[in-house]
């Protein structure tokens, strides 16, 4: 079995926060890396029933690298109304 995800909310963000302020240097000369993290964790918010949560992933994710962000919801939307994958 892989690593959990917490459906703590506050240990889940709490954990997210130190990984990013851990990789703080990498993640600021890889943006793109940085907003693909962001939008992997948003992704798992929402399947955890916490839209709120992910949408607010979904944005910084946008914000960190749009190009990179858009190309990665368009794909999470194209795979949940084309292909009926998704909840």
């Amino acid at each position: 079995a892989g690593p959990q995800l917490s459906r703590d909310s506050g240990r889940r963000r709490a954990n997210f926060d130190r990984l990013l302020n851990k990789h703080e240097a990498f993640l600021r000369a890889h943006p793109s890396m940085h907003a693909t993290l962001v939008l992997r964790q948003a992704y798992a918010m929402y399947h955890l029933g916490q839209h709120r949560e992910a949408f607010v992933g979904m944005c910084k994710g946008m914000r960190l690298h749009p190009r990179h962000g858009a190309s990665k919801i368009a794909a999470f939307v194209w795979k949940k109304l084309f292909r009926g994958e998704g909840p």
